[in-house]
């Protein structure tokens, strides 16, 4: 159980870390980067929700929908970004949303 968190937690922050610190965080502006990780939060407190047992269903959807439109978007882009460049992941990740 532990450990599934740890790895929830690490594949939601891991691509948002990376993304905030090379597109976001030069941009310089605050409510952009609080915006930035609003998703991510969201998506950990409605698993913990989820796990303690309150509407559980729906956080259950709300948490993967949450993970399906935004943190998988983010996962394909920052890996896809280093094998084929920017403007192809950004495609993919693009149509994984659509």
């Amino acid at each position: 159980m532990v450990l599934y968190f740890l790895l929830l937690l690490a594949a939601l922050l891991v691509p948002d870390i990376y993304l905030w610190r090379t597109y976001v965080e030069p941009a310089g502006s605050l409510p952009l980067s609080v915006l930035w990780f609003l998703p991510s939060a969201a998506a950990v407190v409605s698993y913990i929700l989820v796990r303690k047992g309150v509407l559980h269903n729906t956080f259950l959807r709300i948490f993967f929908g949450i993970i399906l439109v935004f943190a998988l978007p983010k996962i394909i882009f920052s890996l896809l970004q280093f094998v084929v460049g920017p403007w192809v992941a950004l495609a993919a990740a693009s149509a994984v949303i659509l």
